[in-house]
């Protein structure tokens, strides 16, 4: 069965600081429904509210027009490569379907 367009509305997208040079320092890689979730926020840890303060706030859509399981996957690869990276994400989770609100702190 062919997807419909509604169903390829994901998009995985990453925040990071803002600096004027070339250090913007990602701290975030999430997926939700594009065109809202990525500036949202809401919704949000304690630790990334701090940093996005601070710092400021970048957003970068990397991947759209995806359906729930392909974001899901993208998702899981960008944590896993900024993170391998040295990257100190303000994610709890290693991505994916699987998400403990319990272990949110706000």
């Amino acid at each position: 069965m062919p997807l419909k367009s509604e169903d390829r509305k994901y998009c995985v997208y990453i925040h990071s600081t803002l600096d004027k040079g070339e250090n913007n320092y990602v701290f975030y890689v999430g997926m939700g429904v594009y065109p809202s979730r990525p500036y949202s926020k809401t919704g949000r840890n304690a630790r990334w509210r701090s940093i996005s303060l601070k710092y400021g706030l970048r957003v970068e859509v990397v991947f759209k027009d995806l359906t729930k399981d392909e974001a899901y996957a993208k998702e899981i690869e960008l944590i896993a490569l900024y993170r391998n990276a040295g990257c100190n994400l303000c994610n709890i989770e290693d991505g994916g379907k699987i998400f403990n609100y319990s272990a949110v702190k706000t």
